[in-house]
């Protein structure tokens, strides 16, 4: 389908009153999906159609609107819906989905399913308009809109800088989140054990992926034996995670930058600390 048609659908309603009725009669349908993803037959109907293969970066001020008038549709159709949602994902496979391009929501606009999700997974990017703007604030009012919230998946690709990452943990805050799976971003110690601290009383699994941590000599080392004495997590997973651009080896039994301890090691506090003592 090409983008006028596209805009169409959605201008007229008929895309949101379809998807609605497309998920009414699908009572199964537990997570939902926005991303530019494009498998063999989307890319071979794409050419037939537009006589090129089409790419998926979003660059164009009138891609960058549809994309975010097609969110807010998604939503809309969801809400409309009332399926039992579990997992609404969004995200860019490219450069992430710019944060300008979020729907601005209220919360009084979306009921139950979202009012009730318990994962969100988001793929995100800063683009030129994000980085002049109060970028900040659009992601903490996006997350507002999910109040039930247990599950957080957020990376960035371009990854966050230290100072980008800084700016959005001091505010970030999401009650009763119990699993953080955090990617691609560049930060200071203090930052990220600040920002788990204050989830202390209900996060218990983290996931850091290709997270690089500086701040103090050895700062993965000074992380872990935060998490022993500061926080009651009882899984933990690293993934090709580094320090300074370089990566970390939490022992020789790990590949570089990795080490999971996962929380069906009831000897989750030995295990640290014998990760610790050799690192």
């Amino acid at each position: 389908m090409l983008l006028r048609d596209q805009k169409w659908l959605m201008e007229s309603g008929q895309a949101a009153a379809c998807l609605a009725l497309a998920l009414k009669n699908l009572p199964n349908c537990t997570a939902i999906e926005v991303s530019d993803q494009l498998d063999d037959f989307d890319r071979s109907f794409q050419k037939s159609k537009a006589g090129r293969l089409l790419t998926t970066r979003i660059t164009l001020s009138a891609s960058i609107d549809f994309v975010k008038k097609l969110i807010s549709m998604a939503m809309a159709a969801t809400n409309a819906s009332d399926c039992m949602l579990e997992t609404f994902f969004i995200g860019h496979v490219e450069e992430g989905i710019g944060i300008q391009q979020l729907p601005r929501l209220s919360s009084g606009m979306l009921g139950h399913p979202f009012s009730e999700l318990p994962s969100l997974c988001l793929m995100l990017g800063l683009k030129v308009g994000d980085i002049r703007g109060d970028w900040e604030t659009c992601l903490l009012d996006f997350f507002k809109l999910f109040p039930s919230l247990k599950d957080l998946d957020l990376a960035f690709q371009p990854r966050l800088t230290r100072a980008q990452f800084s700016s959005l943990a001091q505010g970030l805050r999401i009650e009763g989140i119990v699993i953080l799976h955090l990617g691609c971003v560049d930060c200071h110690y203090d930052d990220l054990s600040n920002l788990i601290k204050r989830h202390g009383d209900t996060l218990r699994r983290v996931t850091l992926d290709a997270v690089d941590l500086t701040g103090y000599t050895k700062p993965w080392r000074r992380f872990l034996e935060f998490i022993r004495d500061e926080t009651l997590l009882d899984c933990i997973n690293f993934i090709y995670c580094m320090s300074d651009d370089h990566d970390v080896c939490f022992g020789a039994q790990y590949e570089a930058g990795q080490l999971s301890i996962p929380a069906e090691n009831h000897q989750f506090r030995l295990e640290l600390e014998a990760v610790i003592k050799a690192f």
